[in-house]
């Protein structure tokens, strides 16, 4: 019965070393899907990009900013261009900021939002417009 016995731990044993070899593995994996975060290597963003992301990182975290709210502060001055151009540049910008961890949301009848990432996305937000100066 000893014989059995030392068989039977000798085998848990291996399997306890197999289960701590396979959960490094997944460890390992785990750490290269992570989103990497902004680096050094710089995103290009158009003007109506980085006035979109401007506009989401306005609002307060959590908060759903509508597609009409969203193209008065991309097209100020403008209102020939269809309102879901919108829609084409939070593609966009999910696309190029993503990979990054910035995660843009939207919610059906309600509009997008900044998701996760707020820290990381200011680095982009637009400079504010200088104040007009008044000659004397």
């Amino acid at each position: 019965m000893t014989g059995t016995n030392h068989a039977l731990h000798a085998e848990i044993a291996q399997l306890r070393a197999v289960n701590d070899e396979l959960r490094e593995q997944v460890r390992q994996l785990e750490d290269l899907l992570k989103p990497v975060p902004f680096s050094g290597c710089p995103v290009h963003l158009t003007p109506k990009e980085t006035a979109l992301l401007s506009a989401l990182l306005q609002l307060p975290a959590g908060c759903y900013a509508s597609r009409d709210q969203l193209y008065s502060g991309m097209y100020p001055d403008e209102g020939d261009t269809d309102i879901k151009i919108v829609d084409v540049f939070a593609c966009k910008l999910r696309k190029k900021l993503g990979p990054r961890g910035i995660v843009i949301d939207n919610l059906w009848g309600r509009g997008y939002r900044l998701a996760e990432g707020r820290e990381l996305a200011k680095q982009w937000r637009q400079p504010p417009a200088p104040e007009a100066s008044v000659a004397a």
